[in-house]
């Protein structure tokens, strides 16, 4: 790896799983290599923080870096708080299997000067971690992006998740939740995604919460493509006229329908200020709501938007044209 570095690098990837004075001795040579780099990605076994730390403190134009899991130390936080120019930063958690780990693996950003130019940040932990990380840390008034993955966390960890994230990152525009649901948020959101396993239930409350928690939200993706199927759960299109009068700024909604649900009539004669506005695009995920010959799809998204819309799904995708 080191005689190909350049002093003119500036991206690099880096899986390294040597014994761990190779290890050294790599990471010396390659941050002596590579003053000018931008991003950074490592893979790396145990035991080599410190010379993390010390190749992080000879690359002082890093904009982005990952680390590798069991790297959320003390020391790290102190060196990436230390990178002037660093926008990105992924991190990913280990499991933790005695105290000690988990304390110091708690991963949070109080250093008084650091991170004033964080905009985005990607995370995979168990989610009390995530929770723990976002309730310690000091407020995020800059970063715009965050993304979160997580495994079965339960429904009060993932509200307690979003209403830390809320807190701290007042400025935030896209959230992406792989692990649960919340109707918590903050005024300027944009795009707010989740991924679950089963088909996502949400209910009349929940919608109207969520419209009045973010007025200018323009894409909501509610697990359209779940990895089950089931005969229950999921999006009732008796919500989408609820839907059509709350939400003026949504231009893309997908989400997998409830097929259980209840089926609203088709109105053309719906009030303007009762329809979706800026809805471009419909997507139904894996859901079998296009291939129900007892289900009219179209008509009924069609009675309900201002605009012309595309219905996509897996087994079918239609254009509507709005009632003129």
């Amino acid at each position: 790896m080191v005689p190909f570095l350049c002093g003119t690098l500036q991206d690099l990837t880096v899986c390294l799983y040597v014994p761990t004075e190779d290890g050294r001795g790599l990471i010396e040579q390659a941050a002596s290599r590579t003053p000018h780099l931008k991003s950074l990605c490592v893979e790396l076994p145990n035991e080599l923080e410190n010379s993390l730390v010390w190749w992080l403190s000879k690359s002082p134009l890093l904009e982005s870096v990952s680390l590798p899991r069991d790297y959320q130390t003390t020391a790290i936080v102190e060196a990436l708080g230390d990178l002037g120019y660093l926008t990105r930063l992924k991190l990913h958690y280990g499991v933790w299997h005695s105290k000690e780990e988990t304390t110091d693996q708690c991963f949070s950003f109080n250093s008084p000067s650091g991170f004033s130019r964080l905009e985005a940040l990607e995370i995979d932990a168990p989610t009390d971690r995530l929770v723990q990380l976002f309730q310690t840390s000091e407020r995020f008034s800059q970063v715009k992006q965050i993304a979160l993955s997580s495994k079965d966390p339960a429904p009060e960890q993932v509200f307690n998740l979003t209403a830390a994230v809320a807190q701290r990152c007042p400025g935030i525009a896209s959230i992406i939740l792989e692990l649960g649901y919340s109707d918590d948020g903050e005024e300027n959101l944009e795009v707010f995604k989740i991924d679950t396993t089963k088909p996502f239930s949400i209910s009349e409350q929940d919608l109207m919460d969520m419209a009045l928690a973010w007025p200018g939200i323009q894409e909501l993706s509610l697990s359209p493509r779940p990895d089950e199927d089931y005969n229950l759960g999921g999006f009732p299109l008796r919500l989408l006229p609820i839907a059509a009068g709350r939400f003026s700024s949504l231009q893309i909604l997908r989400i997998y329908v409830d097929p259980e649900g209840n089926t609203p009539e088709f109105d053309y004669n719906t009030p303007p200020s009762s329809k979706f506005q800026s809805l471009r695009v419909l997507d139904v995920g894996t859901s079998s709501v296009l291939a129900d010959p007892c289900i009219n799809l179209g008509l009924i998204i069609g009675s309900l938007c201002k605009l012309e819309v595309r219905i996509e799904g897996v087994f079918e995708s239609v254009e509507t044209n709005p009632h003129k």
